[in-house]
């Protein structure tokens, strides 16, 4: 007769040894974890805008990074119309880089002015940070008018964010752009004419519990105003309070022989914002020794062990809430005494 292993009790084996897995419920306050970013803006909503000015040639933009700039990373901003599937041709963009020889840290404020300047050389639009042109002429702020950030070229754009004024929200076309309404894309809904000219973020500069609620609140219209004064009044310090999410370890296979033939499998659940990547640390104890089990590294949920350590790091992919890891015993017909692994977060 084979006896049972399970995490609520414990017997000794006669003939088998089994490695047993232990249900652990990790609740994380203070533990140190890593929420990335990819370091580079690529993805919606990795910034956005927190100030505008229209004023003959001397149109403004600030934006707020959320993530990294690498140094050489170019983002463009464009008031060509949409039509679904590629802008059309009048009107301009504006070209900022970041070629400052460092990389830019989240929270960076890129503040631009004179964006209409016609000039197509590089530093004719002043910044703040970087260097910054009208590279193709045309580009002017305008009643109803709705300007797009993206990277990639014109023709094959990596959109990030948007910006209407005046109600131009309703006029143009987000089809395709990924983009939504209140969070990684807003209208400054005013039909007064002539529209104001100068739109800023004045709501709190602390986000909390990620960037997908920091972008929500950055586009809530109730968070900027027209009574301001750009550039002086545009907001640059900016402070990210991570919410610090709950662990659960839930093993899906928590007794196997020790055959070699079939692995433990538990999973790492995260509970709270998704939006971003997350890293966790983890250590491997117990009286099993090192040669007695393999961690399976690799997979989709990106899986690093080191048996000299005995720690490893699961990473949660942006948008996933689970991250499996197997176990497999090494199988050998030594009668042994029992033998356990347990998974500890660090």
């Amino acid at each position: 007769m084979t006896n049972k292993i399970n995490y609520f009790h414990f017997e000794k084996l006669k003939k088998h040894v089994f490695l047993i897995l232990l249900m652990i419920y990790v609740l994380l306050f203070g533990v140190k974890l890593h929420a990335q970013e990819d370091g580079v803006i690529d993805d919606v909503g990795d910034i956005m805008i927190v100030g505008t000015f229209e004023a003959g040639p001397g149109d403004g933009i600030a934006f707020l990074a959320l993530d990294e700039i690498p140094n050489n990373q170019i983002i463009r901003f464009t008031d060509k119309e949409w039509d679904g599937s590629s802008f059309e041709t009048g009107e301009g963009y504006v070209e900022w880089i970041n070629n400052t020889g460092n990389e830019l840290p989240k929270g960076t404020v890129v503040i631009l002015e004179g964006a209409d300047d016609g000039n197509g050389t590089l530093g004719s639009v002043s910044a703040n940070i970087g260097q910054a042109c009208e590279c193709d002429s045309g580009f002017n702020f305008t009643q109803f008018e709705q300007f797009v950030a993206f990277t990639g070229d014109i023709s094959t754009p990596n959109f990030i964010t948007a910006f209407s004024f005046g109600g131009g929200d309703a006029t143009h076309s987000y089809a395709n752009m990924n983009l939504t309404l209140g969070s990684t894309r807003f209208d400054a809904a005013s039909e007064e004419s002539p529209f104001p000219v100068t739109w800023i973020y004045n709501g709190s500069t602390e986000c909390f519990s990620g960037n997908a609620a920091c972008q929500t609140q950055i586009y809530t219209p109730s968070n900027w105003t027209n009574n301001l004064t750009y550039p002086d009044d545009v907001p640059t310090s900016w402070s990210f309070v991570e919410s610090i999410p709950e662990i659960i370890i839930n093993p899906i296979t928590p007794t196997v022989s020790e055959n070699g033939a079939s692995s433990l499998l538990f999973r790492f659940t995260r509970n709270g914002d998704t939006s971003s990547s997350l890293m966790v640390n983890f250590s491997i104890s117990g009286t099993a020794a090192d040669a007695d089990y393999t961690v399976v590294t690799g997979g989709t949920g990106l899986v690093t062990y080191s048996a000299g350590t005995n720690t490893g790091t699961i990473t949660f992919p942006a948008n996933s809430s689970t991250v499996d890891l197997s176990v497999t015993p090494a199988g050998d017909t030594d009668i042994e005494a029992d033998e356990t692994v347990v998974i500890n977060v660090l």
